[in-house]
């Protein structure tokens, strides 16, 4: 009797775990709500890189923009964002300099409740940018 009852404990354990669905597939992460990157050119007439900042807003609706830093400084302030668009802002960076920096805060105004979002972007001088 003993044996019967375990084995039917055993078939029901087993059972219960055959009964457990899978666990859902993960599905991609969306993108932020904004993506900044930057590009640059050598400019040998001035010795200077001008680096090309491209700010992407990747919901429905405009965006004010609030400029917390760059570096170097000098970059002044940045536009407002197109609802799911992008603005391209230009930066001047001594042709020695090892990189640029940008911090900012868009803030979507024109929906409820008002969202807002902090993006940093870095862009990393490949070498000296020298007078020609």
């Amino acid at each position: 009797m003993r044996i019967r009852i375990i084995a039917a404990a055993a078939l029901a354990a087993a059972a219960a775990v055959a009964a457990v669905p899978a666990a859902p597939a993960q599905a991609a992460a969306p993108p932020a709500p904004v993506q900044t990157g930057a590009t640059a050119t050598c400019n040998t007439e001035a010795g200077t890189w001008d680096v090309t900042w491209t700010i992407r807003n990747n919901l429905g609706g405009p965006a004010l923009t609030i400029l917390l830093a760059s570096t170097p400084e000098g970059l002044g302030t940045l536009p407002s964002l197109p609802a799911a668009g992008a603005v391209e802002v230009t930066q001047s960076v001594d042709g020695t300099s090892a990189g640029a920096h940008l911090e900012f805060i868009a803030v979507w105004y024109a929906q409820w409740p008002t969202q807002s979002w902090k993006s940093t972007g870095d862009w990393v001088a490949p070498g000296t940018c020298a007078k020609a």
